[in-house]
Parts: C-alpha cells; sequence; structure tokens
C-alpha cells in the first residue's frame, strides 16, 4: 500500500468512494469509466488505466489496486507493467527495446 497520505491520494479515495457506495471494495468498469470523466480523465487514459487495473480479466477494479496504481509507489512497477506484453512479469529484449524508444 502507498507510505506516503498525499492530496492527490485523498482525491483518489473520495472519488472511489462516491463510485463504490455500497463498500464492495471494488467497480465494474462502467462505474470506472464514469469516476475517471469526473476526474477529467480522457477516454484514452482512462482505457489504458484499465488495461492494466483489471489485468485479471473479471471486470472490476479493486480498491487495493487502484491506490497502488495510483500512488507514486506503484510507479515504476505500473510502467514496467504496460510493457510487459507476455505478462511474464519481466521485460524481454522485445519489450525493453520499446520501452526504451517511447
Amino acid at each position: 500500500m502507498p507510505s506516503v497520505y498525499t492530496e492527490e491520494l485523498r482525491a483518489a479515495i473520495f472519488y472511489f468512494k462516491q463510485y463504490d457506495d455500497q463498500f464492495h471494495g471494488s467497480l465494474p468498469q462502467a462505474e470506472f469509466r464514469e469516476m475517471c470523466a469526473e476526474m477529467g480523465w480522457s477516454e484514452s487514459e482512462t482505457e489504458k488505466s484499465l488495461t492494466l487495473l483489471d489485468s485479471d480479466g473479471q471486470g472490476r477494479v479493486h480498491l487495493a489496486h487502484y491506490l497502488q496504481w495510483y500512488t507514486d509507489d506503484g510507479l515504476v512497477a505500473n510502467v514496467l507493467a504496460s510493457f510487459d506484453v507476455d505478462k511474464d512479469r519481466q521485460l524481454n529484449y522485445a519489450e525493453f527495446d520499446r520501452l526504451c524508444l517511447e
């Protein structure tokens, strides 16, 4: 979990709670999209985020994963994960090459 309780983290929790009104600890993708729109995210940013956040394919975004992804604690891991095409949690040469080019 994140180590620093910043204003950015407070905002992330606030918005998530607004959409998770039943306190399930997760949001369906449709509600996550609505939340992101309210936060001013572009559709492109939202879709890229969903690719990382719903990695198990269950159609839901879990609060713990969202917070880890949203904060600096998860920044490096998230960048690397976005280039890990085969999802083996390692970057092969082709994946690393693509990361370096972007």
